[in-house]
């Protein structure tokens, strides 16, 4: 009888391990293109050659009882999709638009058949629908007032528009017969509508715009349209179409440089073309929608021998790496050929009272800061690190050498500086406890470690003076301290680790530590340094496979390496800072039928840029 039911315990466990658990981390996101949804999760346990991942969904209004029936995604389809053996994050595509869908994900057993339960999750197509009748309900803002003598009006009643314009010849465009030039807003001021809009063109006695600097218009499309607009005027050469800046959903007012139409001969201008057959991205999409404008006019930038104005949205944000500040403005007047940037800068503290006295920076001596000509967005660095500084931004009239009123804005420099008796006060986690027999511990006291490890020999490192296997960060339960660290080795008799798959590190370096650290068994056929991947300010468990460490050969490893002589983005850095270890041993992973640990270290940080999130982890399980 005991064996009799010990032997159906068996059964049911073997039985279990092949069962995955339901995949964690999945989620579906409302799409933001047209017919999609973005879906994504980590790797959970599909990095086991036996485990893969399913995907099944459905329209949430007709999802099946059984989500198996459902219509099931072919992994390897779309790049990003992990190919169902490893974490993905995709846009799936080809859902009808604005429509809600349900997302069933299994971890599916492909050697016994067998799937997990689901995770599901939900979310809303994207949708470029819009309102047939969606419309402005009121003007665009007045333009700057400008001398009538310096402007040649198209179309507005702003100021006096050119005679003879037809604003709606036939050039076979969609809305030919929709175009209003006298559309109401509701306000009684009238606005140019192009309903059923992909392009339009505007037709008037050539005009020669020779003197004028730029072209200005108003622009309106409904919330949620997901389009391109682009403009040009038209002469004998032909048309130069330009982007026009648009936010959905409220009046546009956009100023085009005539830079901007490159190649383009303003003596006789004769036609002016609107063109949508664009999506968002660029790619094209000829699907009709609706426009507004309104103050479309041609202009000569007036009184340039004066001082320009201040520029305008001008930025100084703290730097992220040591040395550096992030400096950043708009175009503002810059596109015109007498004007260009000029910016000084000095530390808050000595910061003189003439700005014009301070140290002047080089335009063109920095990738991305546009020679002083254009908008730009760069790294200052070579400043003193952790330093309050001011910044003053001019528009400078090189032709009257005139300068702007400044814009100006003060930011601390990124800095490196850790205190150097910075130390853990808390010990790292407990490793997963593991069958000692397929363990090899180099150091720590959560398994025996082997004989005869020297843990400081003299390899001409920086810290050998300093090193401690024996610090008490306060708890009782020491680490092995590598102060005044650049490398440090370790040394112990040659050991056979043929038969394991990882090597764990438990490491912590100070908070403000902007560097990386290497590792690397070493044998008879040299090192193959891997990064240890480290979140400043706290203990970091890290398992690296034996993968990682490319042409090791594994049968006779005498020592390790930690190697920190780089910064955190893999340049060289030999200045030293302190380490702390913990739990370094080596081991043959064990059940790999069973559902693997969560991932340790995964970190989702505030994006840096507009509508992205960082994400990052280490490689836990996933080789």
């Amino acid at each position: 009888m005991k064996r009799t039911i010990l032997t159906i315990l068996m059964l049911a466990f073997t039985t279990l391990a092949f069962a995955q658990s339901a995949p964690a981390g999945f989620v579906a996101n409302d799409g933001n293109n047209p017919g999609e949804v973005f879906l994504a999760v980590g790797p959970n346990d599909v990095a086991l050659d036996s485990i893969e991942y399913k995907l099944f969904y459905s329209e949430t209004a007709s999802a099946p009882a059984d989500p198996l029936t459902a219509t099931e995604y072919t992994f390897g389809s779309i790049a990003g999709d992990g190919d169902g053996n490893a974490a993905f994050g995709f846009d799936l595509g080809g859902l009808t638009e604005g429509t809600d869908y349900t997302f069933w994900l299994y971890q599916f057993n492909n050697v016994d058949s067998v799937y997990s339960d689901p995770a599901s999750d939900t979310a809303v197509s994207g949708s470029t629908t819009v309102p047939s009748d969606a419309a402005p309900t009121t003007n665009a803002a007045e333009p700057e007032a400008r001398d009538a003598a310096n402007v040649v009006s198209i179309y507005g009643d702003f100021y006096d528009t050119i005679d003879g314009v037809n604003y709606n010849p036939n050039w076979g465009q969609s809305g030919f017969a929709d175009v209003d030039p006298a559309f109401d807003p509701g306000t009684g001021n009238p606005v140019l509508a192009y309903p059923n809009f992909n392009y339009q063109g505007t037709e008037f006695g050539a005009q020669d715009l020779s003197d004028m600097d730029f072209v200005h218009i108003d622009i309106w499309v409904a919330e949620g349209t997901d389009r391109m607009v682009k403009f040009t005027p038209i002469d004998a050469t032909g048309e130069v179409l330009v982007e026009v800046p648009v936010t959905p959903g409220s009046w546009n007012s956009v100023d085009l440089p005539k830079s901007a139409f490159a190649g383009m001969n303003w003596e006789a201008v004769s036609q002016l073309k609107f063109d949508g057959q664009f999506n968002a991205d660029g790619s094209a999409n000829t699907t009709s929608f609706n426009v507004y404008v309104d103050n479309i006019f041609f202009y000569k930038a007036e009184d340039m021998g004066a001082a320009p104005a201040a520029p305008a949205g001008f930025v100084a944000n703290d730097g992220n790496n040591p040395g550096e500040v992030f400096l950043a403005v708009g175009p503002n007047d810059v596109a015109l050929d007498s004007i260009e940037y000029k910016l000084f800068y000095s530390e808050t503290a000595s910061a003189p009272a003439d700005p014009l006295t301070a140290t002047e920076y080089t335009f063109g001596s920095i990738a991305g800061d546009g020679d002083g000509n254009a908008a730009f967005g760069f790294n200052l660095g070579g400043l003193t690190e952790g330093t309050d500084y001011t910044f003053w931004l001019y528009q400078f009239n090189n032709v009257d050498s005139v300068y702007s009123d400044p814009a100006s804005d003060t930011a601390v420099s990124g800095s490196t500086t850790v205190p150097s008796d910075a130390a853990p006060t808390t010990n790292a986690a407990e490793p997963e406890a593991r069958d000692a027999a397929n363990v090899v511990s180099i150091y720590g006291d959560f398994y025996d470690t082997i004989d005869g490890v020297n843990y400081n020999p003299n390899w001409g490192q920086s810290g050998f003076a300093d090193v401690d296997p024996a610090f008490d960060p306060g708890t009782g339960n020491p680490v092995l301290a590598y102060p005044n660290f650049n490398y440090q080795g370790t040394e112990f008799g040659a050991q056979d680790l043929s038969d394991m798959d990882f090597v764990h590190i438990d490491i912590w370096v100070a908070e403000g530590t902007d560097r990386m650290v290497k590792f690397t068994p070493i044998d008879a056929t040299g090192e193959v340094l891997v990064e240890v991947p480290v979140t400043p300010g706290s203990w970091n468990s890290v398992d690296l496979p034996k993968s990682a460490f490319a042409g090791m050969n594994w049968e006779a490893v005498s020592q390790l390496k930690f190697d920190g002589q780089f910064n955190a983005d893999g340049s060289a850095n030999t200045t030293s800072f302190n380490v702390y270890v913990d739990n370094i041993f080596f081991y043959k992973a064990e059940d790999m039928d069973a559902a693997p640990a969560a991932p340790a270290g995964f970190v989702a940080n505030d994006g840096n840029n507009p509508g992205e999130v960082f994400l990052a982890v280490g490689p836990n399980d996933v080789a």
